[in-house]
């Protein structure tokens, strides 16, 4: 997955990942500069990824009812269907060497 190779890939992946892990059905809240905020990386690197990330029909962004300037990511059936192979490849993985709880 060419978006991993680089470490503000890494980081705009696992941030949508983990948002869209930890609440599966509730409605995105946290604005693109809530969920992608990171000290280290500027805004034109994060930017230019989630562009990327939309030509590959990964992500679509949608403007806040109340505030046109706030902006939220929203991820397609495609990235949806990536973290699912992604999680799947790594837990059979896992499984291979140590016992698996479920939550």
């Amino acid at each position: 997955m060419p978006i991993l190779h680089t470490v503000i890939g890494r980081h705009v992946y696992f941030s949508i990942a983990t948002e869209i892990l930890e609440k599966p059905n509730e409605p995105r809240t946290r604005s693109l500069k809530q969920l992608l905020n990171h000290p280290s990386y500027t805004d034109r690197a994060i930017r230019m990824k989630l562009r990327e990330m939309e030509r590959l029909g990964l992500i679509s962004n949608t403007s806040s009812d109340i505030d046109k300037r706030v902006r939220f990511v929203l991820p397609t059936p495609k990235f949806e269907q990536l973290v699912e192979a992604h999680a799947n490849f790594y837990r059979s993985l896992l499984e291979k060497e140590y016992i698996l709880l479920e939550k």
